[in-house]
């Protein structure tokens, strides 16, 4: 896959919520959930804070693509029509 910024190639991974041990000692066991507002003020939940998702990242401009629940489902919606 390309980045749809600059077109560099993307690294495939996943993205996860990891805390390092300083952090564990200062907030405990709290987490938090990755969301997105939107330009209209509307908050978007991309991210449960105990969830796991497929990500591609860009080494050129940092852009990264994250495959939300309802990505995931049609990325194998996808894959099954082949």
């Amino acid at each position: 896959m390309k980045c749809p910024n600059c077109d560099a190639p993307l690294i495939s991974g996943e993205s996860v919520f990891k805390k390092n041990a300083s952090d564990f000692v200062v907030f405990g066991f709290g987490s938090v959930n990755l969301k997105m507002k939107t330009d209209d003020g509307e908050d978007l939940l991309l991210l449960d804070a105990s969830e796991k998702s497929a990500a591609q990242f860009c080494r050129e401009c940092g852009v990264v693509v994250i495959a939300t629940e309802k990505g995931r489902r049609s990325a194998v919606r996808k894959a099954e029509d082949k």
